[in-house]
């Protein structure tokens, strides 16, 4: 890092200006609907939730495509099943009351199930978790289930919640959810 702003510093003002805006390390993902048309992005908490960041990056090598279904007992949250990552991903920057935009990765195991945690498990034990209003909160039959909290919708919100909303009139959609290698 130092040895680019050593070379910076020789440069023009126009040349590191442009330099420093493709030097942007935050990471975006993408949550498309493409059957509504609708979009949204995300960035990464890569300070807040390393670990999460890093694994469920590796994890986006390849596109999730999924359903999107709206939460029972969580308020205004929509979600869908993913692949376990490789590695197990630890607790991190937990929550129970996410706020508008918030993105969660939920797994799912005896400990956070109880008893019936293998039937509740069968078809999925990871989740992303799609926050798009007020009064969100990480809840389900069982009791409170915290979340690692490791991104936020940056862009498109508003939309993002009018199909929040659709999903729990009209049932899943669905959803596809990838990396977005270089900004804009």
């Amino acid at each position: 890092m130092n040895v680019l702003f050593s070379i910076l510093q020789v440069l023009p003002k126009k040349l590191y200006i442009c330099v420093l805006r493709n030097f942007d390390m935050s990471k975006r993902i993408n949550i498309s609907f493409p059957d509504s048309n609708v979009q949204a992005k995300a960035e990464l908490l890569q300070n807040e939730a390393p670990e999460t960041c890093r694994l469920l990056w590796q994890l986006l090598e390849h596109p999730i495509e999924g359903k999107a279904i709206h939460a029972m007992y969580s308020g205004r949250e929509i979600w869908t099943p993913t692949p376990p990552p490789m590695t197990k991903i630890p607790p991190e920057n937990l929550t129970c009351f996410p706020i508008p935009g918030d993105i969660l990765y939920n797994h799912f195991d005896q400990a956070t199930l109880g008893q019936n945690w293998e039937n509740a498990c069968a078809n999925f034990s990871d989740e992303l978790a799609f926050f798009y209003g007020r009064g969100g909160r990480c809840f389900n039959e069982l009791g409170w289930v915290p979340g690692n909290r490791f991104a936020t919708i940056v862009e498109n919100l508003e939309e993002f919640a009018a199909m929040g909303s659709q999903i729990q009139l009209e049932g899943a959609q669905k959803m596809i959810v990838t990396r977005i290698e270089k900004l804009d």
